[in-house]
């Protein structure tokens, strides 16, 4: 792969080439941006650039799909990790409306759940306990046949009377 044009902050063209039988080449030509889209300078830096070789056509090139929905994926399922997807949180997901966090109270038994690194025994639980405006939260979880737990405090992290909490336990990443 030869790079044949890059600003090195928001645009690059690359280019390759592979001789094949019966004096033909295969040709490969990919415009990269930092971006999900490239700026009006990248394109018409790396047309200047594409005009010039004589295998380079415009009409080659394709659009790529890089809406959020098209680049959705779901990762490999591997039930002694966290489930890690590109892309930042949806902030437009909705909690409950009109939660109320005193019926919320008291033991929740784990059924199912996306595997966590810091909870893979068995039989997990979650327990909370209202103190106040501060919820004390217990999970447990048998490893080993032995019972562990870790304790962490949660907190209503909404204006707007839903079902958002703040939960925080002593264990890197895990909010």
């Amino acid at each position: 792969m030869l790079v044949l044009a890059t600003d090195y902050k928001s645009y690059a063209l690359t280019y390759g080439c592979q001789n094949m039988d019966n004096d033909r080449r295969r040709i490969t030509s990919w415009k990269f941006s930092r971006y999900n889209t490239l700026t009006t300078d990248a394109i018409n830096a790396i047309n200047k650039v594409i005009d010039e070789i004589e295998v380079l056509h415009q009409p080659y090139y394709y659009s790529v799909d890089r809406r959020p929905e098209a680049c959705f994926y779901f990762p490999e399922v591997n039930p002694n990790s966290n489930v890690i997807f590109r892309g930042q949180c949806d902030q437009t997901i909705e909690a409950v409306k009109d939660f109320d966090l005193n019926k919320y109270m008291n033991l929740w038994y784990d059924v199912e759940s996306y595997p966590s690194a810091f909870q893979d025994g068995t039989c997990p639980n979650a327990h909370y306990t209202l103190t106040g405006n501060t919820v004390s939260v217990r999970n447990s979880h048998v490893v080993d046949q032995t019972l562990v737990t870790i304790d962490g405090v949660a907190t209503l992290a909404s204006t707007d009377g839903s079902g958002k909490l703040k939960v925080t336990f002593n264990v890197q990443n895990t909010e």
